[in-house]
């Protein structure tokens, strides 16, 4: 079955959400190792560890992205898609939090997550149209 075009909309403006949430994580690498060493106590370890730490849980989070955009848009998974609409639930509820407890918003990497998390909702939104539930359901249909 052919993907249909709001598959590939959703692609387009998934994967560009990762591309902005993983620049807005390179503009803001210092302060995400501060805080790991802060967090966890591990002031004791070395640059190069909590760097590597970090690099880890970036990697990971990456890697749970591209495996939720390759089963949705590639395998037309409505658990991957419903795991994604719950972690987007949660995000846009996090940054609500953390928008009214004073973090600040106004810096360049503050830009690039608000426009990564709008990416995200979008993209979101298009699994919900008539398009992506043939898709989801494995209905053939005709491709613009």
């Amino acid at each position: 079955m052919a993907r249909p075009r709001v598959i590939r909309v959703f692609e387009l403006l998934f994967l560009g959400s990762l591309a902005l949430t993983l620049a807005g994580a390179v503009l803001v690498w210092p302060a995400m190792v501060e805080q790991a060493a802060t967090k966890s106590g591990a002031s004791g370890l070395s640059a190069t560890a909590l760097n590597a730490i970090v690099a880890a849980g970036v990697a990971i989070a990456a890697l749970v992205t591209l495996v939720l955009w390759f089963f949705i848009a590639r395998r037309g998974s409505a658990v991957a898609k419903w795991l994604l609409v719950l972690f987007t639930v949660y995000n846009v509820y996090a940054t609500a939090t953390s928008m009214q407890g004073g973090a600040t918003w106004g810096s360049l990497s503050g830009g690039l997550s608000l426009a990564a998390l709008a990416l995200q909702v979008a993209a979101v939104a298009m699994l919900f149209t008539p398009g992506a539930i043939a898709w989801f359901a494995g209905a053939p249909e005709e491709v613009a």
